[in-house]
């Protein structure tokens, strides 16, 4: 009978670690911005613990899990790999600023390195930010680079898409931090998973003419079309492959 008792029991603990790998889908890796720096997804581990090609290792272990609908609790999810689990914003708004952060580009756009785990964590991702940095209240972002998927679910898995949000017209950042904003940016089935990351908007985002009607600021005339910001997008990413900040 104890037998039969610590079987199902080891079965209940093995279901629940499936299901807690099953539920990481996607995660937000890296953050480009205009100044040459580039932030990190609040919980995200890029030191080499957490594999992201190939098929072994848990490549889900520092991948933000929320919870459906337009406002999850937490508001930045839940990563496994963190202490408690729950991302606290204070503390990595903070961390992100003491390490340096990445500046919105002159369009109000903002170059994002996607990850997909599994097909579940597929695009279409939306973006949206927190003002004050604080999480306490979201406004929409445009993502006008967006990664592959349909509902969520695209058969891929292990990987990485270049995405780029851009604020809309008015956005600004005004809490204690000044000009820091808190982005959210989310994907999978139900918008289960992403993260969240902090940047350097500085102003007020106007309104640019144009086709795309692009974001720009104040002093810019880049009004950049899609193909252009693709291009722009690929050789960000080529510069710090070829600089070796980035694997």
């Amino acid at each position: 009978m104890k037998t039969g008792i610590s079987l199902i029991s080891a079965l209940a603990v093995f279901s629940a670690i499936v299901s807690l790998v099953e539920s990481r889908k996607c995660s937000i890796l890296q953050v480009y911005g205009a100044n040459n720096k580039i932030g990190t997804g609040f919980g995200v581990f890029n030191d080499g613990s957490v594999p992201r090609t190939g098929s072994s290792g848990d490549a889900g272990a520092d991948s933000a899990s929320f919870s459906a609908g337009d406002n999850p609790h937490p508001v930045c999810g839940s990563v496994p790999k963190l202490r408690g689990h729950v991302v606290n914003v204070e503390e990595f708004v903070q961390k992100a600023i003491q390490e340096g952060l990445p500046t919105v580009y002159p369009n109000g756009s903002v170059v994002i390195k996607a990850f997909q785990i599994n097909r579940e964590g597929g695009g279409p991702m939306k973006c949206e930010y927190s003002q004050d940095a604080t999480g306490n209240s979201w406004q929409p972002m445009d993502v006008t680079l967006n990664m592959p998927g349909n509902f969520g679910l695209e058969n891929n898995e292990r990987t990485q898409y270049q995405v780029v949000t851009t604020f809309k017209a008015g956005s600004q950042a005004n809490g204690k931090n000044q000009n820091v904003a808190l982005v959210r940016c989310r994907a999978g089935v139900d918008g289960n998973c992403g993260g969240c990351f902090a940047v350097q908007l500085n102003g007020v985002v106007v309104q640019a003419d144009g086709q795309d009607n692009m974001p720009s600021s104040p002093n810019s005339d880049l009004g950049l079309t899609s193909q252009q910001m693709s291009t722009l997008v690929a050789k960000v990413i080529n510069i710090a492959h070829e600089e070796h900040v980035v694997a």
